[in-house]
């Protein structure tokens, strides 16, 4: 046992609590609260024909316009100090975009998107936080910035529960408006050849409901930003084999290796172990709750619950500081909730928040990315949404054009394993077994999955009838992988006949 510095024993006898299960919130998929999720977009047959999407301007015009994340108004932060859930803020512009080749014309676009900005999934991490630091004013060791991180913790565990477990913040739904927005921009050619011709557009979900209402947000500020196809624009059907394929019955044994697979949680055990993320955790609780609980947590003398489910834990210092580290991630998510933003910039350093990032990346890179080299379990089960993509573009190229859009919303779960499996930029390097992971890697949560991330492919029909692919990652024109060779040199459209060489299609 770890040794507690003077006082311990009467320091000990208040500290070694349990305290109260916080209340538990309704699950978010029940009748009321997908009511209330959907309160801002709805979708639904319209009466002039089956299955298409019904828009009005209140919807989506309700929705106030949160401007896209920038890393570099984060102060001192590092851009990747939220990891996966980085708000979204597009990379490229209109007017970065290469043109196609002379004659050359848009005739079909496909995109899997990350669900938009949301709340937290749980209330977990503002228990632990709050219940470590009522056990600090307890003791009588909780110093003033302590007591402020609690209020501030109090205020946005209240704004989360305010917009729903899980649901989607004002910033989401904006992030999505406003990603159709910028899609209708960018193809205007196309959309307007799909009304003359009736093309449909499909919008297609993983049944989970961030994934929902970020379809259906994004479908109806498409219709509004090109009003002459919104009668194409097909309601939203959920796909969870496509693109909610890690939790299906067929995938069990990614699940089990989750779970249980003893490289995964060596590797994960071992950057929590690691002095850095020791030293960040101590410098991060200490001015907050004193050198004395920081010693009583790694004793595993302070008891904490942090849900109704769950049984009683004894959270070590690196435990909470990372469920500090969670508050602090979702504070920006938040900001345009409530009675206006609440940070939690002032107790996290840069380089602490960068360590407690490493964290995070850490167990999403192994988890749901590139993984060990040698290995294919966290990515290989994204094959039925890459067949999709494949599927779409082959009937394009057959010259089946009835469908002119096809757009899929999904998770970071989705997007993280679909960007490996192709090996995209970020996303092509595994990791050798043995070897911590770390910036020389290169993949990190904010690059590869934040908020509303997105991987679009746009065709392009040319004047001697080859078909043309682009890709676009969060909006930007970025490469295919190593091997595959684009029409000319530094171009970004490749033949598809290539890209079907190159990826063994």
């Amino acid at each position: 046992m770890i040794m507690i510095p003077f006082r311990a024993g009467a320091l000990l006898a208040r500290l070694t609590v349990a305290i109260a299960a916080i209340a538990v919130l309704p699950c978010a998929g029940t009748a009321a609260s997908r009511a209330a999720s959907n309160s801002t977009a709805t979708a639904s047959a319209a009466p002039g024909g089956a299955g298409t999407l019904t828009t009005t301007p209140a919807p989506v015009g309700a929705i106030p316009r949160v401007a896209p994340w920038d890393p570099d108004d984060f102060g001192d932060f590092h851009k990747n100090a939220l990891a996966t859930k980085t708000p979204y803020g597009p990379r490229g512009g209109l007017h970065d975009l290469t043109p196609p080749p002379a004659g050359a014309i848009p005739v079909f676009t496909q995109l899997l998107a990350r669900h938009g900005a949301r709340a937290a999934t749980s209330d977990d991490d503002f228990a632990v936080v709050l219940q470590v630091l009522d056990a600090a004013k307890a003791a009588g060791t909780l110093t003033e910035k302590g007591a402020t991180l609690a209020r501030r913790t109090a205020a946005l565990q209240k704004v989360n529960d305010a917009v729903g477990l899980g649901q989607l913040s004002t910033r989401g739904r904006s992030e999505q408006k406003q990603l159709a927005e910028r899609l209708a921009q960018r193809l205007p050619g196309l959309f307007a050849d799909a009304a003359r011709q009736g093309r449909t557009i499909t919008v297609i979900n993983s049944g989970k409901d961030r994934a929902i209402d970020s379809s259906e947000i994004f479908a109806l500020s498409l219709g509004q930003s090109v009003p002459w196809a919104a009668k194409l624009i097909k309601a939203p059907v959920s796909d969870p084999t496509t693109l909610y394929f890690f939790k299906q019955p067929e995938n069990a044994a990614y699940q089990a290796y989750k779970k249980r697979d003893p490289d995964l949680l060596a590797a994960e055990k071992a950057v929590r172990l690691a002095l850095k993320t020791a030293a960040a955790a101590r410098e991060l609780l200490t001015p907050l709750v004193g050198v004395q609980i920081v010693a009583a947590l790694d004793a595993g003398m302070v008891t904490v619950k942090p849900n109704a489910e769950d049984g009683p834990a004894t959270p070590n210092s690196v435990d909470v500081a990372l469920a500090v580290y969670g508050v602090f991630q979702q504070a920006p998510a938040l900001n345009a909730d409530g009675s206006g933003p609440i940070t939690l910039t002032p107790f996290l350093s840069p380089d602490e928040a960068d360590q407690f990032a490493r964290v995070s990346d850490t167990d999403d890179f192994y988890e749901k990315g590139p993984g060990f080299a040698g290995r294919t379990i966290t990515f290989a089960m994204a094959k039925p949404l890459v067949d999709d993509f494949v599927a779409a573009m082959d009937r394009i190229a057959a010259g089946d054009l009835h469908e002119a859009a096809r757009l899929r919303f999904a998770h970071a779960e989705t997007v993280i394993p679909f960007a490996a499996l192709l090996k995209l930029p970020h996303s092509a390097t595994h990791q050798p077994l043995g070897v911590m992971f770390d910036d020389h890697n290169g993949w990190t949560g904010r690059d590869v999955a934040s908020f509303s991330a997105n991987i679009q492919w746009d065709a392009f029909r040319t004047t001697d009838g080859r078909l043309l692919v682009r890709m676009l990652y969060d909006e930007k024109e970025i490469a295919f992988k190593q091997g595959c060779f684009p029409v000319k040199d530094d171009s970004p459209y490749y033949a598809w006949n290539e890209l079907k060489r190159c990826y063994g299609f």
